[in-house]
């Protein structure tokens, strides 16, 4: 009996202890007053010692379209989206260049072979663009494509290689109105329209119309996208013609944000540093608390109701 009534207590009283230390972690962190910041510093680490075992086994696979894993052609490393690359890095890094401190670039940038930057700003400061393309030992801006209208949102820049210019490479982007296929010199190949139409941009609202980055289907040849409200496109490589009609995602409507979500005096603690640091995104809201939103499924749930419109 005294041993049952001494779990139940230590139960008791290890969960009051969970949340006391949260909370008080929680003060420490983020009420506490303002203390200098003195980072740790260490010595070099010595060289490892490491040395594989056996044999490698990597698949065999045709490169002649896909780019070998060797750096980020896409937002993920490849088309397997395995965020991992074949190559070993240093383990200590030196910074090189600083560079386009005007754009808040939350996906990519992404390298082509000779190692140049592309990326797409999402939040800005400086003047609307849709890509632009850095030089890899400078930084320097080699060229910028410029947006369709100041309510353009492109996706992140996908890069695969060109099997008919062996050694060469083309870049892809979409956006909810166009796909577009751009050379390393910023040169179009080729240009779509998706058939959409941007709505007029609402300050205090998320931007809900715009398609995630390409990815590539091998058996059709073809450049794969979909939308946040679930319309599904695909687009051949070759000559960026829109393959059949657009399609639908099937499932119910993400969880909105009213359910699980970061507290409000995080929130209101984060957005201010944020956004002094990068700014708002266009349509006024905390790059922070929109991130949130997103991750929590909010400005998503329009699918069910497109679905019912295309049955």
């Amino acid at each position: 009996m005294i041993t049952k009534n001494f779990k139940r207590m230590s139960k008791k009283i290890f969960a009051l202890l969970i949340p006391a230390l949260t909370a008080a972690l929680l003060l420490y962190f983020f009420y506490d007053a303002p203390r200098p910041h003195n980072p740790k510093i260490f010595a070099p680490p010595l060289k490892t010692q490491w040395k594989p075992e056996g044999a490698r086994a990597a698949g065999n696979f045709d490169h002649n379209i896909i780019p070998r894993p060797e750096t980020f052609s896409a937002i993920h490393v490849g088309t397997a989206n395995s965020d991992s690359v074949w190559v070993a890095a240093a383990p200590i890094f030196e910074l090189d260049w600083v560079a386009e401190p005007s754009y808040f670039i939350g996906n990519g940038p992404v390298l082509d072979n000779q190692g140049n930057l592309y990326f797409n700003p999402r939040f800005y400061h400086g003047p609307r663009v849709a890509m632009v393309s850095l030089d890899a030992q400078t930084g320097k801006r080699r060229w910028a494509l410029p947006a369709n209208s100041d309510n353009e949102t492109p996706s992140a820049a996908f890069i695969l290689n060109d099997p008919d210019n062996p050694g060469t490479q083309i870049i892809y982007m979409a956006s909810y109105t166009r796909a577009l296929a751009v050379r390393p010199d910023g040169s179009i190949l080729w240009q779509t329209p998706t058939g959409l139409e941007l709505p007029p941009r609402e300050s205090g609202q998320a931007a809900s119309k715009s398609l995630h980055s390409f990815n590539y289907h091998p058996p059709s040849d073809s450049l794969v996208s979909i939308s946040k409200g679930g319309e599904l496109f695909a687009f051949d490589r070759k000559s960026g013609k829109m393959l059949k009609a657009r399609g639908a995602l099937p499932g119910s409507p993400a969880i909105s944000g009213t359910g699980t979500k970061v507290p409000d005096f995080i929130v209101k603690k984060v957005d201010p540093l944020m956004d002094a640091a990068f700014g708002k995104t266009q349509a006024g809201l905390g790059i922070f608390s929109s991130a949130v939103t997103y991750i929590f499924g909010g400005g998503l749930r329009d699918v069910r109701l497109r679905q019912q419109a295309l049955r």
